[in-house]
């Protein structure tokens, strides 16, 4: 048995994608009322839920945008991880040099620059010296190419930041993620998306962009804005939610006694707690009822 143990001291909320809510949880035939189990403890419950029901259905279930970097294939069809499609605002294939970065501190030994995984951040690092450690600036604070080139050359450790041709102007945030890129006494040039494609069809039900040429092979070469995700949650895995969380409620009642565990991604430590048996999720009439929603569905 896994078991959710729940936080009453930390603050929280159902998540905007969260499955189910406060209302329905706390409305008949459910009646889960502030005396039986706080909102806090309760918002957590119904976050777990969510997150269960989405790492086995293998993708998110409420629509929202993404941003991303994908694979290319070589093939005219390119699946996304997250389904179904509302609408595709960017296609590009193949990237644009529009970021150099060195640094010339002559008491490092090394350094390197990279774009964090999220593509959020950029980190400066210097190996050596009385400059050593890592500079991070976000793009959130610097939002534009010229403003995180400036902010590179302010750095402390003689770093040197230069926006390529035009594209000063444009989104830092549109750097693309990369390892570390040697940058002493040398130049690390950073990409982001080239000009995007016009000439393509999209599957909204399956999550599909079909090309009329082909996407070229290639690693993280093919960038993508969209939204996909359902815009009302399905009745099936409202009501499904649902029953998990007032389950995991009615079995922690029985077992007081248990103090940690874990459900996906979270955890909590307390005094009380709350089960739901790992198996019931993988059982057949469970996934007969995810079906639907479980991802590569063709």
């Amino acid at each position: 048995m896994a078991v959710i143990i729940i936080d009453g001291v930390a603050a929280g909320a159902p998540s905007a994608y969260a499955l189910t809510d406060f209302a329905t949880m706390r409305a008949a035939p459910w009646s889960l009322k502030v005396a039986d189990i706080s909102d806090v403890s309760l918002a957590l419950l119904i976050n777990a839920v969510t997150d269960m029901i989405e790492r086995e259905c293998d993708h998110h279930i409420v629509a929202r945008d993404y941003t991303g970097w994908h694979d290319g294939n070589g093939t005219s069809y390119l699946e996304l991880p997250e389904w179904p499609l509302n609408s595709v605002s960017r296609v590009t294939i193949g990237t644009l040099d529009v970021l150099n970065v060195q640094c010339g501190d002559p008491l490092a030994t090394e350094a390197y620059a990279e774009v964090n995984k999220d593509g959020t951040i950029l980190h400066l690092t210097i190996m050596d010296g009385a400059n050593a450690g890592t500079t991070d600036l976000s793009f959130a604070g610097h939002t534009t190419l010229t403003a995180i080139a400036t902010a590179i050359n302010a750095a402390a450790g003689n770093w040197t930041g230069v926006a390529l041709g035009d594209y000063g102007g444009h989104r830092s945030r549109m750097l693309r993620p990369c390892g570390r890129r040697e940058c002493y006494e040398s130049v690390a040039t950073f990409q982001m998306p080239d000009i995007g494609e016009a000439d393509y069809r999209t599957d909204y039900e399956y999550g599909q962009i079909i090309l009329a040429g082909a996407f070229g092979r290639g690693y993280r070469n093919i960038y993508i804005e969209y939204n996909a995700g359902y815009t009302s949650i399905p009745p099936t895995l409202h009501l499904l939610a649902t029953e998990f969380v007032k389950m995991a409620f009615d079995n922690g009642k029985h077992d007081a006694s248990l103090k940690s565990e874990t459900l996906g991604d979270y955890s909590w430590t307390a005094g009380g707690s709350v089960i739901i048996d790992p198996n019931l999720i993988t059982s057949a009439p469970i996934q007969r009822r995810l079906a639907p929603f479980m991802n590569n569905p063709i």
